[in-house]
This record gives structure tokens, C-alpha cells and sequence, in this order.
């Protein structure tokens, strides 16, 4: 068995070394082998240079080239470039720590998906507040089983990912999101894990502006449910 960990970096230099050292830390009580897939998203800070700085032989740097669709992008080509056999992705930002890796990956359903769940939040209050009510939203457009959209700490089979691939570019920027969902519709159980959530390390938050996140959400929200039809009548 092997593992993937695959993480966007938009900008999170100071955040580089901490994260790689936690990784190691939380894999070493794993008995198998794995990789870290780092996906450099046009980052113009020092993220490039505090990873090759590292030289960490479990680190595969690869650039997301493209200048559409952003993070959804930077995620799908962690996925195209990573090789385990059960893929865990996170943040860069520090605020999911990587020492719930093990509880996640003992915690994962045969041919399912486990995705963490904020049970506190060290955000600012804006954030807190527009998520809880994103998720309202996006259960009652969706019908959706989501419990906690906007956490990206996950771990799943790679032979979930051929899903989110196929359906990434349909979405405004919103796919990351969905993925558990997508999951979910192809008939595959996914469970939730309470995980522990921390300030920012180091580096600015990609926090967007409260329009841009109704519109984009909403945009999401509809297509989402244009791709539950196509996934459901495979």
C-alpha cells in the first residue's frame, strides 16, 4: 500500500518547512511507503524555494500551468500526478494539522471516501459565519449529505479521482468542494471525522470577498446538480 498526499500551495512559503516536518511525523506511525505531491498554483512568494530547499526525497513538486479554474486545477493535476493507491489532500495553510492523517486513514470505508469535519473553528467570524450558512445553502439547492464542504482534509481510493477529473471543469471554481458529493452519488459510502482546527501558520488568506463567494457558490450549486444527474445514470 501506498500513500499520496496531495496539496495546493498558493503562496505559502512560511508555511513549507512546518508542514513537510509534520507530515513526516504523522506518516511515521504508518508502515508504508509514501509521497508528498506538492502543487505549486502560481505562487510569486518563496514556496518554490522553501520546497527545493527541503530536499525531501518523498516530495514530487509539480505546476499547475494553467490560468483557469484555479484551485480546482492545481488539485486535478496533484491527482494526475500522484501514484498511491489511497490519496490524502489538504491545505497548505497549516489549519488542518497532519497528525489526524492516521485517525482519517484508519477511519476510511471500503471503497468510500473520510473527510474531516471543523468541529471548532479558529477563524475570523465572517468566515465561520458564511460557511455555516454556505452549507444550509448548499444542502438545501444540492440535497447533498456534505457535513463540512469547506474542509479539504480527505482521504480517499485513487479510484475515486477519475471522478473529479471528468467533472472539475463543468464547476466555476467550485469543484474542491464537491468532490465528497460526487462520490457520494456514485454510490460509494463517505464518512465524516471530527478533526482539530488551528489558526494560520504563516502566509495571507485566499478568504474571498462575500459576493464572489455567493455567486460562484450558487453558480456551483447548479451545476452541481446537473452532474449528480450524469454521475447517478452511469
Amino acid at each position: 500500500m501506498q500513500y499520496s498526499i496531495v496539496i495546493p500551495l498558493k503562496n505559502e512559503g512560511p508555511n513549507i518547512y512546518p508542514l513537510v516536518t509534520e507530515i513526516d511525523k504523522a506518516m511515521a506511525h504508518i508502515s508504508s511507503d509514501y509521497e508528498i505531491v506538492l502543487v505549486n498554483d502560481h505562487s510569486d512568494d518563496d514556496t518554490v524555494e522553501q520546497i527545493e530547499q527541503l530536499d525531501n526525497a518523498r516530495i514530487k513538486l509539480v505546476h499547475q500551468k494553467e490560468l483557469q479554474h484555479f484551485k480546482d486545477e492545481a488539485v486535478a493535476e496533484g491527482y494526475r500526478q500522484c501514484s498511491g493507491d489511497v490519496v490524502i489532500s489538504l491545505d497548505g495553510d497549516m489549519q488542518n494539522h497532519p497528525k489526524d492523517i492516521p485517525s482519517l486513514i484508519e477511519n476510511l470505508p471500503v471503497n468510500g471516501m473520510v473527510c474531516g469535519v471543523r468541529a471548532t473553528r479558529e477563524d475570523l467570524y465572517i468566515r465561520v459565519v458564511t460557511s455555516k450558512w454556505a452549507n444550509a445553502i448548499r444542502r438545501f439547492i444540492v440535497k447533498d449529505s456534505m457535513v463540512d464542504a469547506g474542509c479539504a482534509f480527505r482521504v480517499c481510493g485513487k479510484e475515486h479521482l477519475a471522478l473529479y477529473l471528468a467533472h472539475y471543469k463543468e464547476f466555476n471554481e467550485t469543484a474542491h468542494y464537491f468532490f465528497p458529493a460526487m462520490v457520494d452519488w456514485k454510490g460509494c459510502k463517505v464518512k465524516y471525522f471530527s478533526i482539530d482546527h488551528f489558526s494560520r501558520y504563516g502566509g495571507e488568506t485566499k478568504f474571498a470577498a462575500m459576493k464572489g463567494r455567493v455567486i460562484s457558490g450558487l453558480q456551483g450549486c447548479m451545476v452541481a446538480r446537473l452532474v449528480r444527474k450524469k454521475i447517478k445514470s452511469i
